[in-house]
């Protein structure tokens, strides 16, 4: 079971730039993303570390500095992607912006079994996937980068907190939570093993450094 896992949300994405997108898992990262991989990699402490991405192209692409550093290959969890909140066909071309009341009525709704369309996930099979996700860590020894997804990483902190995911109430709770979550782009919480348990540690200061501005980069969906 490793000692310490490092979730690393990718770098400034075109749709947190406000820019028109399509695939959700090929939005690129801006030349600001890229600087914010370069930056980490860059002021990684020296060790050994074990490295999983999500499949997601702006996710890969910020990891891709860290791993020329430590010469090593990633592991792409098939699992650790964002959660496709919307149907992606109707989204395709539209800004963050635009998609804005559609995000709203859907954590309106708070029904967890709700699936908007082909391509999305129900809110139950996100939270599903984040558990196993966790689960997988088992397997893992030392220190792993996990580099992924604002929404997937508010997920996982909350269940490591122990907080319920199922449920309206539940699903409801936890879009509160993640709101008000900081989690810029390049942003990393640390947890560390202590017995039987887990301790969430963040730079606070480093996270207001890497997003002056709380929106629109901390949470689009």
């Amino acid at each position: 079971m490793p000692d310490e896992v490092w979730l690393v949300r990718h770098g400034q994405s075109a749709a947190n730039a406000g820019l028109p997108t399509d695939d959700p898992g090929a939005i690129p990262l801006t030349a600001q993303g890229v600087a914010q991989a370069q930056a980490f990699a860059d002021a990684l402490p020296a060790g050994e570390y074990a490295v999983w991405t999500s499949t997601y192209v702006r996710a890969r692409d910020t990891a891709a500095p860290t791993l020329a550093r430590l010469d090593r290959a990633a592991r792409e969890h098939p699992l650790l992607h964002e959660f496709v909140t919307l149907c992606p066909a109707r989204c395709a071309g539209t800004t963050y912006r635009a998609r804005m009341p559609w995000v709203d009525a859907y954590w309106m709704r708070g029904d967890p079994d709700f699936r908007d369309g082909p391509g999305a996930e129900t809110f139950r099979e996100f939270a599903t996937r984040v558990r196993d996700v966790r689960r997988d860590l088992h397997d893992q020894a030392g220190t792993t980068l996990v580099f992924g997804h604002g929404m997937f990483f508010a997920q996982w902190i909350w269940q490591a907190l122990g907080f319920p995911w199922e449920g309206r109430a539940a699903m409801a709770a936890f879009r509160r939570f993640q709101l008000g979550l900081p989690m810029p782009n390049a942003g990393v919480y640390r947890f560390s093993r202590h017995g039987a348990g887990w301790q969430l540690q963040v730079d606070a200061a480093r996270l207001r450094q890497v997003a002056p501005e709380p929106r629109p980069e901390v949470a689009i969906q």
